[in-house]
């Protein structure tokens, strides 16, 4: 079975693409075949390199454009998704003949996957200012974050957990949470400190990977933020139009 591209955010690529950027996975062949043709192999990768610098420099309005639209029209929030399996025709180089060859491989391609769960793009989310270490991970991930000065009642998406289940073995140093979340309207008390993420920025797609708790990389799915079923999450969002 064949894999074609990566929805994971864990992927270089993937992460970048969720910054705003234009973002391309390119692999060379290495794995298992130690420093063999390494001179050809370094310089094919150094080329394409090279060619994408080149195409950025000679298009750089169209790919301003590109990245303008991405940010002023942005899709929803895909928390989950799937990618079907299809058999496709794919021209491989036979070891034995050394000859092209078109063979039936099983593909799972990324730019079939589907969305199975999404909401509404919110236009902030919102963190208790007790999760000041949540905000420092989002910091660090280059996301800007404001803070209230000042308490306020706004209506807001509250998350409630309705499933919860925690994982017996370690995945990667931690005890990964799998959650089902409901989202019901409510008007919040903000106190003044409340973590403001602002969805209008370049790396908000980072947030949505981070803050959504269904989300396969998410705060909750990797325990950082931990939780327990029936409990309300400390992250919120934000939709109404009115700036806070």
């Amino acid at each position: 079975e064949f894999h074609q591209g990566s929805l994971n955010s864990r992927s270089s690529a993937t992460s970048y693409a969720l910054a705003n950027t234009i973002s391309t996975l390119v692999e060379v062949r290495g794995i298992g075949i130690g420093r063999t043709s390494f001179k050809r192999r370094a310089y094919t990768t150094f080329l394409v390199g090279l060619s994408y610098l080149r195409t950025a420099y000679d298009e750089t309005a169209e790919v301003k454009q590109v990245l303008a639209r991405a940010k002023a029209k942005p899709t929803e929030a895909v928390v989950k998704h799937q990618t079907p399996v299809t058999e496709v025709s794919m021209t491989l180089i036979d070891l034995e003949s050394v000859e092209k060859k078109d063979f039936k491989v099983r593909m799972k391609d990324a730019w079939q996957t589907k969305a199975q769960v999404s909401r509404p793009r919110p236009r902030a989310y919102l963190l208790m200012p007790e999760q000041a270490k949540l905000a420092e991970k989002l910091k660090i991930l280059g996301l800007k974050i404001d803070t209230l000065n000042q308490s306020r009642s706004v209506e807001v998406e509250r998350y409630t957990v309705e499933y919860y289940l925690q994982e017996a073995e370690k995945y990667e140093g931690v005890h990964r949470q799998r959650v089902s979340t409901s989202i019901t309207r409510i008007v919040k008390d903000l106190p003044a400190g409340t973590f403001v993420i602002r969805m209008d920025q370049d790396r908000a797609g980072l947030a949505v990977e981070a803050l959504e708790p269904e989300a396969p990389n998410s705060f909750v799915n990797y325990d950082v933020l931990h939780t327990e079923e029936g409990a309300e999450l400390p992250v919120y969002r934000y939709l109404n139009k009115e700036a806070l």
